[in-house]
């Protein structure tokens, strides 16, 4: 059960996911405090990543998942995770343009939120239709917890040894490495409803 290619796979995409959605907790509100932007900015900028879950995650249960395999669905929502984080890195270079940063940063989480429910939707569906569908969803959350205590500290490590930039510019190259090695090992996932 443990050695299934696709529940290994599963669980790496948790890890690697989270841990980057994790990094953000400490930089991005280091950042907004830096630029001095208000509190109903900085909740706005955080809210709309859980909208964009509330409104994506039917679409892909609903449409996406009926139309194209988990296995791309998953690959094609860590590459847009992997762009998100590339482009967080820009932030620093918009400093004291309140407006900008509050509108880029806001499409940003939009975006994130849409690959993050890509994702997540997709493990939960490639995983209830396994044999161990309850052991790989209590997995998804086991290491879900742990990508969001090793998130925070290594996101801010590496933004006290390098910088913001540096912060995301290595975020996204890990979630990229990870997308390509989906994209090449990632196993074909047979629906065992049509097999």
């Amino acid at each position: 059960m443990c050695f299934d290619p696709v529940i290994n796979y599963i669980f790496l995409c948790s890890l690697v996911k989270e841990t980057a959605f994790a990094v953000i907790a400490p930089i991005l509100s280091l950042q907004f405090l830096k630029e001095e932007l208000s509190a109903s900015n900085q909740g706005l900028i955080f809210a709309t990543y859980s909208a964009a879950i509330i409104l994506w995650s039917p679409i892909v249960g609903g449409v996406l998942l009926k139309r194209y395999n988990g296995r791309t669905v998953i690959i094609a929502g860590m590459f847009l995770y992997s762009i998100v984080f590339y482009l967080y890195g820009f932030i620093e270079g918009m400093s004291g343009n309140h407006t900008l940063i509050v509108v880029y940063t806001t499409i940003l989480r939009a975006l994130q939120g849409i690959a993050s429910a890509t994702i997540q939707t997709t493990q939960y569906d490639i995983g209830s239709k396994t044999k161990s569908g309850t052991f790989i969803v209590g997995g998804i959350e086991c290491i879900t917890g742990i990508g969001l205590a090793l998130g925070p500290e290594m996101g801010a490590i590496t933004f006290q040894l390098l910088s913001f930039q540096w912060c995301f510019m290595i975020v996204g190259s890990i979630l990229l490495s990870a997308s390509i090695l989906f994209l090449f090992f990632f196993p074909a996932v047979e629906d065992p409803q049509t097999t």
